[in-house]
């Protein structure tokens, strides 16, 4: 693998009760309501100050991944501002990952490539996201000018007792490869999984077996 240890950017939100709410249901809520573009507009602004401000972390560290629903790259506004602040930052822009979730809800392909593009261009990568759990994967594959896969973890909690899901992750790895990118299995939780990934040919692996989600204070 060509990659030093990775990070992905996790929200953790509260209720006026202090219970944390879920992630899943907390975007779901966002993107019901048309507020995920104001989400990632705020997660990605937060995350070029910090790494500003952190640049000596951030070199010591593979990569930051970031997420990026699908339904706000419908955002050209969000784009620009994307792009906006990338261009002006001192961040070690070389450092920073967009995954694209949701990929099937964006609404013009060609407009999202272009924009991938730029900021390529400027030393940033990208991630789809969810690979393998809507009809379209492939489609986006194919269309989206993304640098590395993440299998949907639904193939891999598992992939120890069923030998479908083994070979669909086996075929998926193999797709992957031939275009030449690598791949990311996610909710990897124990050895025997890990283990499996590995002989398919997996380059990644995130979840709770490499590390738990920890506040970005204590790294």
């Amino acid at each position: 693998t060509r990659l030093g240890t990775q990070y992905e950017i996790l929200l953790s939100v509260y209720d006026d009760r202090g219970q944390l709410i879920p992630a899943y249901e907390f975007v779901r809520t966002a993107e019901k309501y048309n507020r995920m573009q104001a989400v990632d507009r705020w997660v990605v602004g937060h995350m070029l100050d910090w790494m500003t401000k952190n640049q000596s972390t951030v070199e010591a560290m593979g990569g930051i991944c970031i997420n990026l629903s699908g339904h706000s790259l419908n955002d050209e506004e969000l784009l620009e501002f994307i792009y906006h602040r990338l261009s002006q930052n001192d961040a070690p822009i070389e450092k920073l990952w967009f995954e694209i979730t949701e990929a099937a809800a964006i609404s013009n392909v060609h407009s999202v490539v272009d924009f991938m593009n730029e900021l390529k261009e400027i030393g940033c990568h990208f991630c789809l996201g969810n690979f393998g759990a809507g009809m379209s994967s492939y489609h986006f594959l194919k269309e989206l000018p993304v640098d590395m896969i993440k299998i949907d973890g639904t193939f891999i909690k598992t992939l120890a007792t069923d030998e479908s899901d083994r070979a669909m992750v086996r075929s998926m790895t193999e797709m992957v490869h031939f275009m030449g990118k690598e791949l990311i299995a996610t909710q990897v939780e124990d050895k025997q999984c890990l283990d499996i990934l590995t002989a398919l040919g997996v380059d990644y692996a995130q979840g709770y077996l490499i590390e738990k989600p920890h506040l970005i204070s204590n790294l």
